[in-house]
């Protein structure tokens, strides 16, 4: 994950992080599991792009995505 976009909007939010470099494993959770619901709404948009863009601007790996549709992991097998 791309911690240090994350931390600076921890610190943006007023959120104490664990150090200047790292968030605790919760916090970092939390942030993964708002950034993979953006996703899924871009995927009712159009499907795939925005959401694969959303996920790997935050260096998510996209096939963790539960809410990508099976079709689409075929394609890129």
């Amino acid at each position: 994950m791309n911690t240090k976009l994350v931390l600076e909007f921890a610190k943006e939010a007023g959120i104490v992080a664990q150090s200047e470099t790292s968030l605790h494993p919760n916090q970092l959770k939390f942030a993964e599991l708002i950034i993979r619901e953006c996703a899924s709404m871009a995927d009712m948009a159009d499907p795939f792009e925005e959401s694969v863009f959303i996920l790997e601007n935050f260096d998510l790996d996209v096939l963790k995505s539960n809410e990508l549709d099976e079709a689409w992991f075929q394609a890129i097998k």
